[in-house]
């Protein structure tokens, strides 16, 4: 049995699938991000939780994500939101994957293929308004060539996006964001290119955009527990509590260098306690020195270098403080929380990343009535 364990309380996650319903409505569809594993959490646990509570959709990266959605029986629309390779179309289209088609090129090999195979394909049409990542550019010439893509014969094309860039940062920049695909889409429906699904938000255009709502909404990591300083972000619960243990409690003497390189040295005699988690595990390295955790409740430091397995932490102040003691990295723990918002902060990134880099860690689903280990 592992000392590590990552917690999700599915209960959050239920319970912040309320919050986009809430605020989108009952007339809007809702498609939960659920790439990259569900953001670390599991795809199938978090799957299971979305299909429960209304999804409509799902989304994912890559073909690979969604062929594993359809083989453990998913049989909800799936939208790949990344580019999909020549030698995987077949694949997407076989497995009746919604594919996002940013160039001309690819709806006429999606046309063909589907030709060949007998299949009527689901595709987005993917706009560029101002991410500058995919998409096809606002651009008359771009008008045209959708124009022709909503007439080939083999291709369905149900629905256009674009990705809100700026939404906790500027203002301006997704305001004109949101106008331009309002206007691009007008101007497609004025030449005869109605699309059934518009879409738009992502979790803070959820939050804070009701204007970039449109037909279809795509919370990510707000169903993670995360928003941006919205007064609607406090709603919100964190899902994840990512849990350790003290596996040695060494008492060092002033003068002791802690880690690797020694770059953590001892002013005055502490009580150092090991943890047996590390960067492989998803703690990241570059918070070494910077992070805190809980034992017993309070805060303490970690301290030296992370190394790949294990770190280090100071619970001199601990009282009591023994070898299988309970640590907590992100979390709550009696009176005490890390959110992962503070990780993120101190390893200058995004929860994105912090969730995501959360590795061969046992991981363990909390449900209303019991819980159970993936």
């Amino acid at each position: 049995m592992s000392y590590n364990r990552a917690e999700y309380d599915t209960e959050a996650l239920r319970h912040n699938m309320g919050v986009v319903r809430r605020l989108v409505g009952k007339e809007r569809k809702i498609c939960p991000a659920v790439k990259a594993n569900g953001y670390g959490m599991g795809v199938f646990p978090m799957v299971r939780v979305l299909l429960e509570e209304g999804a409509d959709y799902l989304a994912v990266a890559n073909a690979e994500e969604g062929i594993e959605l359809r083989k453990g029986g998913i049989e909800l629309p799936i939208l790949v939101l990344g580019a999909i390779s020549e030698k995987d179309m077949p694949g997407a289209i076989y497995y009746d994957l919604t594919v996002a088609v940013f160039h001309f090129g690819t709806a006429c090999l999606i046309d063909f293929l589907a030709g060949k195979m007998r299949k009527k394909a689901k595709i987005h049409i993917k706009i560029d308004t101002g991410m500058h990542r995919l998409g096809f550019p606002l651009t008359e010439a771009s008008k045209g060539e959708i124009k022709v893509i909503s007439e080939m014969p083999n291709i369905d094309m149900e629905g256009i996006f674009s990705h809100l860039a700026q939404t906790d940062k500027s203002r301006d920049f997704t305001d004109r964001q949101i106008a331009e695909f309002r206007a691009f889409n007008e101007d497609l429906a004025a030449a005869g290119v109605p699309f059934p699904i518009r879409h738009l938000a992502n979790s803070n255009g959820i939050l804070d955009y009701p204007e970039s709502y449109f037909d279809m909404v795509r919370p990510g990591i707000l169903l993670h527990g995360f928003g941006t300083a919205s007064p609607k972000s406090p709603e919100l619960r964190e899902v994840l509590t990512l849990k350790s243990a003290v596996v040695r409690l060494d008492p060092v003497a002033a003068g002791a260098e802690i880690s690797y390189m020694g770059n953590f040295i001892a002013k005055e005699p502490r009580l150092i306690a090991t943890v047996p988690m590390g960067y492989a595990d998803g703690y990241l390295r570059c918070l070494s020195g910077k992070g805190e955790m809980l034992i017993h409740g309070r805060r303490v430091p970690q301290v030296g270098n992370i190394c790949m397995d294990q770190c280090m932490i100071d619970v001199t102040d601990v009282p009591q403080v023994k070898v299988g003691d309970e640590v907590v990295l992100y979390g709550k723990q009696g009176e005490g929380f890390i959110s992962v918002w503070e990780v993120s902060a101190w390893a200058q990134t995004v929860p994105h990343e912090i969730l995501t880099s959360v590795k061969r860690i046992p991981k363990y689903y909390y449900f209303q009535d019991f819980e159970e280990e993936d």
